[in-house]
């Protein structure tokens, strides 16, 4: 796993988590997409796949909060506005 190998980078860590997400392991996935925001907390597409992942969990409240953030970070971010 290259995320061993390089744990500073968000675009492996992206990758892990959207890995997992498509293998139907929404909490790990959701782990990576933390990870993502630990390293980079303005990461955009930690932010989104984060919310997406809560949101496709069923964890409303805690999507949108994310979505918030995004949006706090990112006005023109039209993935959280399609929501």
């Amino acid at each position: 796993m290259l995320v061993r190998y390089f744990p500073k980078d968000t675009i492996f860590w992206n990758l892990k988590g959207i890995a997992e997400k498509n293998a139907n392991r929404p909490e790990e996935a959701a782990l990576s997409f933390k990870k993502i925001i630990e390293i980079d907390p303005k990461n955009r597409d930690g932010c989104n796949d984060l919310g997406l992942t809560f949101y496709d969990m069923g964890r409303f409240s805690e999507a949108l909060e994310q979505f918030d953030i995004l949006l706090q970070l990112h006005p023109a971010c039209y993935q959280a506005l399609q929501l």
